[in-house]
């Protein structure tokens, strides 16, 4: 059984890159939603951009490898997963808000991919990640509700527990195709398989809103499409190659920082003490987890002498 103690530094670059170009979806729906729109259909929109980018990104990379056969129930079940995220994910943040809502989502997933992680793939989480993931997870709350107000509805909630397992049984789902097949074919092929799953739900829904709304939804569910899951994905995906999915997991509570300090810095926001405090326990968590942990104990030395 393998121990979450020695992760790659690139790694861990990678999966906090990422988070940062994650970090700005949420606001983004919020803030540019077009009226009348529904969640589920911006996550269609944006899984079906995310499709054609990394396509054509596939198809301008050309490799000559020998291409190996694709594990078809781990490719659909990436497809399922992929558009069980968006689905829940927007109506989360729709239904419980961007505070509520991500709190959930990023609280909960640490603890679900951990979980998953040590069942599926055999990875028992160290003692270390135990602590830091804990820390991290108080904080990432404490930052998060303390900084807007919170008056969501308690279904959001279910929605976005629900968009955390997805993530997490997607993360392990494509680091074992990772074996076989590079990142920008996995995630051009999931999230196309996602719009297929999702695709039913064009017909339900009244949709006129896209064409009344198309110099709005145009420009938003391209950048979702390609700066919030696109690119973020590439990088999750080359990062979760290096480390383990528990600590990936934990490295994505960056992502809820990001927002905060985007608020702070482009839209002024104030924070209060609380939230002050949930975002230092936050960084300690996280380079708590994220430092080589003989540095760490140099520090302590140093502190301590």
């Amino acid at each position: 059984m393998k121990y979450l103690q020695k992760d790659s530094t690139g790694g861990v670059f990678y999966i906090i890159l990422a988070c940062f170009f994650w970090g700005t979806s949420g606001t983004a729906f919020t803030f540019f939603n077009p009226e009348g729109s529904q969640p589920a259909v911006i996550g269609i929109l944006r899984l079906t951009v995310t499709a054609i980018v990394l396509a054509a990104v596939g198809m301008l990379q050309n490799k000559s490898s020998k291409r190996r056969p694709w594990k078809v129930s781990a490719i659909v079940a990436a497809g399922a997963m992929a558009a069980a995220i968006q689905f829940c994910f927007f109506n989360a943040i729709d239904l419980a808000g961007v505070a509520l809502g991500t709190t959930f989502f990023i609280g909960s997933y640490p603890i679900f991919a951990g979980t998953l992680g040590f069942l599926i793939l055999k990875e028992r989480p160290s003692m270390r990640w135990g602590i830091a993931t804990g820390v991290s997870i108080v904080g990432g709350t404490l930052m998060t509700l303390g900084s807007v107000a919170v008056d969501g509805d308690p279904v959001g909630i279910f929605f976005a527990l629900s968009a955390a397992a997805s993530f997490a049984y997607y993360a392990i789902l494509i680091k074992g195709l990772l074996n076989d097949h590079t990142a920008v074919s996995i995630t051009a092929i999931s999230s196309a398989i996602g719009v297929v799953f999702l695709s039913p739900l064009l017909v339900i829904y009244d949709v006129s809103w896209i064409i009344r709304e198309i110099e709005l939804v145009l420009p938003l569910v391209t950048y979702l499409g390609v700066m919030t899951y696109a690119v973020p994905l590439l990088l999750f995906s080359k990062g979760i190659k290096l480390i383990n999915v528990a600590t990936a997991a934990t490295l994505t509570l960056v992502e809820p920082m990001t927002a905060t300090l985007l608020g702070i810095v482009i839209l002024h926001e104030h924070l209060g003490l609380q939230s002050w405090v949930g975002m230092g326990l936050l960084l300690m968590g996280l380079l708590w987890l994220s430092l080589p942990i003989s540095l760490i104990r140099k520090n302590l030395r140093c502190f301590t002498h």
